[in-house]
């Protein structure tokens, strides 16, 4: 069943670039821009709850635009499963928009640091982030199509994490946008993958959206279900 469940979440890994991948080859749509970066005075936050049997997760992000061309962002990561111990993390990210590069492709670059106390000793963590997105028409829906790389160097141990989400996301009508988003992470030998489809309501012209949706790991372990908020000001 392993075996099984891990081959259908790599064909959904290769459908989902094959998305992405069109999506970074079409041409311009009125699609919403990418997921990354704010204007000079502009900022966005997010809160996220999601649950699974025995494993409550909480996560907080918050971004803002500097100068032009240059914004920081804040990600906050905390857990507490059953009979484990706490976990938290939090990341700084200092980041460069560029672009576009091809057509409306943007691009960002960017400079990481944070730490993280888990199961063993505190440690800390250095390193770089990369993203690539643009609007796309997805269909008869306008939408956007992103990939979000980085890659840290932690203290203790003395080892890389490579972290990869991609995300396709589409207006689907007034007030609603779907998403699909996969989450892959390596640190040493540990690897993990899930997948995340979600849809985000809005009313016509407010600030506030909020997203409900799953999150489906490899390996057939449990779901999750995900609530969250968002807000941009």
């Amino acid at each position: 069943m392993g075996n099984a469940n891990e081959a259908q979440m790599r064909a959904v890994m290769v459908a989902i670039l094959g998305g992405l991948v069109c999506g970074f080859c079409l041409g311009p749509g009125p699609g919403t821009a990418g997921p990354w970066g704010r204007s000079p005075g502009a900022g966005f936050t997010s809160l996220e709850i999601s649950h699974a049997p025995g494993d409550s997760r909480l996560s907080a992000f918050a971004e803002y635009g500097l100068a032009e061309g240059y914004f920081t962002n804040v990600n906050l990561f905390a857990t507490k499963p059953q009979g484990r111990p706490f976990t938290a993390e939090v990341t700084v990210m200092l980041a460069r928009r560029y672009g576009p590069l091809w057509g409306d492709l943007q691009t960002s670059a960017g400079v990481v640091a944070g730490a993280l106390r888990g199961t063993g000793p505190s440690t800390a963590f250095l390193g770089g982030a990369l993203s690539l997105g643009r609007s796309a028409q997805l269909g008869a829906h306008p939408g956007w199509a992103a990939l979000d790389g980085q890659v840290t160097w932690h203290v203790r141990p003395k080892e890389l994490r490579q972290k990869l989400d991609l995300t396709l996301g589409a207006d689907i009508g007034p007030r609603s946008t779907a998403m699909i988003q996969l989450f892959y992470s390596r640190q040493g030998r540990a690897e993990s993958m899930s997948l995340a489809p979600s849809i985000v309501f809005r009313r016509p012209g407010a600030a506030r959206r909020w997203q409900i949706g799953a999150q489906l790991p490899r390996g057939g372990g449990a779901a999750r279900i995900v609530l969250g908020l968002w807000q941009a000001f």
